[in-house]
């Protein structure tokens, strides 16, 4: 229950509360615009993001998972029994929804500020949310590809992570921590 907690409140309801519920909202008020600068891909972002939710709901009614909210290997990879690779696909595709959302803020807020709004007249959240983007677009997909290779790892066996295989598993935390870790390491 705890995994499955925090699964859900990272993957599901943290990262993309901020940016998409508060940015869909206030950066276009901020910036003198009438929405975001790609309507369409916005909603085609929530559908994939409500795609990502059902299949990590349907992961947690199917017996959840038990590696803990980080996927960290060789146990995700190797020595768990539950729906890992479900639980990876949701966070897989709910990420393209962040990138999706990132791409749409960082077109919208280069090219539609209003006349006289320069870089250094730019509210401070805009440029939060500006950096939020950027992290979303370059560092989302770095996690993707992390969980997809446990997937492919805990399909094929090939020694990407486990050691027993000549995998290195702490590979997978500098993959999985390079997506929005709090603070860097060396």
């Amino acid at each position: 229950m705890f995994t499955m907690h925090g699964m859900m409140m990272i993957f599901f309801f943290l990262i993309p509360s901020i940016p998409a519920v508060l940015g869909n909202f206030l950066v276009p008020l901020m910036i003198g615009a009438k929405d975001v600068a790609f309507p369409k891909l916005n909603l085609l972002s929530w559908y994939v993001f409500v795609l990502g939710g059902i299949l990590g709901l349907g992961a947690a009614i199917s017996g959840g998972v038990d590696t803990g909210w980080t996927f960290y290997t060789p146990y995700s990879s190797t020595y768990s029994n539950s729906h890992v690779i479900v639980m990876g696909l949701g966070v897989f595709v709910a990420g393209f929804s962040s990138i999706l959302t990132g791409l749409n803020f960082l077109v919208t807020i280069h090219t539609m500020r209003a006349p006289g709004l320069t870089w250094f007249r730019l509210p401070l959240f805009v440029w939060a949310h500006y950096a939020t983007s950027v992290i979303q677009v370059l560092g989302t997909p770095v996690l993707a590809i992390t969980i997809v290779l446990v997937a492919v790892e805990r399909l094929l066996r090939v020694g990407i992570f486990d050691p027993n295989l000549g995998g290195d598993p702490i590979l997978f935390q500098h993959m999985f921590w390079f997506y929005s870790h709090p603070r860097s390491t060396s």
